[in-house]
C-alpha cells in the first residue's frame, strides 16, 4: 500500500474514532480556561493556561479511548506503531512566539530578563470562548 493510501486510511480511523467518543456520553464539558503564567522556554515563548472546568481532562480521556479502538489497533501493527506514538500534551498552553535560531548565551540572558520583567506583571485572565465542534 502507497504511503499515501496509509496515510489517509490512519487519518480516517482516527477520525472516525475520534467522533464516536467525543458524541458518546458524558460530553466534553464547556472549557472554562484560565491564562495562568508566562514561559519562556529554549524554542518558544508560552502561555500557560488552567482548565477549572475539567474540559481538557475529559478531552484527554477521550483520546485515550479512541486510541484504543480496534480499526486503529489493527492499523497500529500494520503501519509500524504508528497510533501509539500518539502523544496529547499534559499541559494547557499556547505558544506565541517561536524562535527561528538558537541566540548566543549573553543575548539569551539579556531576553530572559527582558521576558521575566514582562511576566512579573502579566495577570491571569479567562479568554472568551466558543463551543468545540
Amino acid at each position: 500500500m502507497a504511503e499515501a493510501q496509509q496515510d489517509e486510511l490512519f487519518l480516517k480511523a482516527w477520525a472516525d474514532a475520534l467522533q464516536e467518543q467525543l458524541t458518546q456520553q458524558p460530553l466534553v464539558p464547556a472549557f472554562e480556561l484560565v491564562a495562568s503564567r508566562l514561559e519562556l522556554s529554549a524554542g518558544a515563548a508560552i502561555i500557560h493556561f488552567e482548565d477549572p472546568s475539567g474540559a481538557m481532562t475529559a478531552l484527554r480521556q477521550k483520546v485515550e479511548m479512541a486510541a484504543a479502538d480496534q480499526e486503529l489497533a489493527a492499523l497500529d501493527q500494520q503501519l509500524g506503531g504508528a497510533v501509539q506514538r500518539y502523544f496529547v500534551p499534559n499541559i494547557v498552553h499556547s505558544s506565541y512566539a517561536r524562535f527561528i535560531r538558537p541566540v548566543d548565551a549573553q543575548r539569551g540572558e539579556e531576553m530572559q530578563a527582558a521576558f521575566q520583567e514582562l511576566a512579573s506583571k502579566f495577570k491571569p485572565f479567562s479568554p472568551t470562548q466558543s463551543n468545540l465542534r
